[in-house]
């Protein structure tokens, strides 16, 4: 990790603030936010360990900024590129609001990718050059697992600006 902001379940971190970071070529995540609250990541440079042209579609686990298990978070006016999942939110993030980002040269897969966060507001943000989706949000089974609607899973569009495998009834994009 370059960044890491690591709380634990009964041990959650508070009103925590990345700002003006410039972060390069980190394994797994280059900035990783997980059991936190009122979080705010924002102006950072993110470059992923892709710049070098080793990265290709079959790589999914390096992330430029991540999360997993936190609320109130604000991602806002970050330049993300070169890793396999721009950003990835993860389980349990609720109170989202990801504004005014530049996610290109995504390499990997994805420029946003999503499974299972709630009440999202996404405005503002430029993707550019995108391996995949730019913005894929799927709903997962809290194991791991994608859900979908058949049990082959769904064939992946390359190229597209948004892309909804399933979602429930209370998600919003």
């Amino acid at each position: 990790y370059g960044i890491a902001v690591r709380g634990q379940a009964d041990a959650r971190l508070k009103r925590i603030k990345v700002v003006n970071c410039v972060v390069e070529k980190f394994s797994h995540a280059d900035i990783s936010v997980v059991y936190a609250d009122d979080v705010t990541i924002e102006s950072n440079t993110v470059v992923g360990t892709g710049v070098d042209g080793s990265m290709s579609l079959n790589d999914n686990y390096q992330f430029g900024i991540q999360a997993d298990n936190c609320s109130g978070l604000r991602i806002d006016g970050n330049d993300v590129s070169y890793t396999a999942q721009g950003l990835y939110l993860g389980k349990n993030i609720y109170d989202l609001i990801v504004n005014g980002n530049t996610i290109h040269d995504i390499p990997g897969q994805h420029g946003i990718y999503s499974t299972f966060a709630n009440g999202y507001m996404l405005t503002n943000n430029t993707f550019r050059n995108i391996a995949l989706a730019g913005c894929k949000i799927q709903h997962d089974d809290h194991q791991g697992h994608a859900q979908t609607d058949d049990a082959k899973g769904a064939d992946e569009p390359q190229n597209v600006g948004l892309f909804v495998l399933h979602t429930f009834k209370n998600q919003q994009c």
